[in-house]
């Protein structure tokens, strides 16, 4: 692989699973017949001043509903499934399983494609986390690193991830680059920089830079200047020059950041940094829903 080209990187602050959607889960008991396009969905309005607490009998209409969203031919879209975290195509053709010390936590997982097979990130939860490269056929195998992904964005840069969660304890996200060892032809990852910050969704710009998306601070990284904060509002994401994997936990147009939530999806505008909550239907909101999201705006306003 090339050296890296891009001149800088930007970044704006803010588990794994299988496959998209599947037919006849037992667990999905709520429609099937909603609207994909996030843009056509119905916007949930916070409550400025939600009540302190809401009736123990209160649920949402599906507890276990999970969304994931995805950017497909230029449109948000987003898909209903019972798992945390549901990988979207392209996907490897057999099921990524360790050989080694790990073997047996193989379940949760993002994968990227690369041009000798698969860089996939596995998550163990309290055993640790694991990157490993795998053939195209799945018959070969090798550990990159030790690291806790969360995504991987695939540029014509090169590839690149990130560590660190939301919900996790706090620790500084890694910025990662993925390249090839021009002696072993193996993969190794290199750690460009970090940034004090929790689960970075990561995203790039036209003219080849890359950007860290977040509601709070916008933060940049070049290897001449390192991190550098980034007033201002932020210019037009080029989503469609770069392909991210990221479990459907996030997705990104020109100037929105989407964010898969639980049972709601947010948008959260990188100009005027305002926060909005969708369903798509009423069929997917309660009182409960609305309380929800009431107190978590309330929480975002506040910070």
């Amino acid at each position: 692989m090339a050296p890296l080209a891009c001149r800088s990187l930007l970044f704006i602050a803010c588990v794994y699973g299988a496959s998209s959607t599947r037919s006849g889960d037992t667990r999905i008991y709520w429609p099937q017949d909603y609207e994909r396009a996030v843009a056509k969905w119905q916007e949930i309005v916070p409550d400025k001043s939600p009540s302190p607490g809401i009736s123990i009998k209160e649920k949402p209409p599906f507890w276990d509903l999970h969304w994931h969203v995805y950017l497909e031919n230029g449109r948000v879209v987003a898909e209903a499934t019972p798992d945390i975290i549901e990988n979207h195509p392209p996907l490897p053709s057999f099921d990524p399983v360790m050989s080694d010390r790990y073997r047996g936590f193989s379940e949760t997982w993002i994968a990227a494609p690369v041009d000798d097979g698969w860089i996939v990130a596995f998550d163990f939860g309290e055993w640790g986390a694991a990157v490993y490269w795998f053939s195209k056929d799945g018959s070969r195998q090798y550990e990159i690193a030790d690291k806790l992904l969360n995504q991987f964005l695939f540029t014509p840069e090169g590839l690149f991830a990130s560590s660190g969660f939301p919900d996790v304890l706090p620790s500084p996200t890694e910025l990662i680059r993925f390249e090839r060892n021009h002696q072993t032809s193996r993969w190794r990852a290199t750690t460009l920089a970090k940034l004090d910050c929790l689960g970075c969704p990561m995203a790039r710009l036209k003219d080849g830079i890359l950007v860290f998306l977040g509601r709070q601070a916008f933060h940049s990284y070049s290897q001449a200047g390192g991190i550098q904060d980034i007033p201002g509002n932020l210019v037009a994401l080029a989503p469609n020059d770069s392909k991210l994997y990221a479990g459907g936990k996030w997705a990104v147009t020109s100037d929105k950041l989407y964010m898969a939530e639980g049972w709601v999806v947010m948008e959260f505008d990188l100009r005027t940094r305002s926060v909005r909550f969708f369903v798509p239907d009423s069929r997917f909101v309660n009182d409960f829903v609305r309380w929800d999201i009431s107190n978590r705006a309330k929480e975002k306003a506040s910070k």
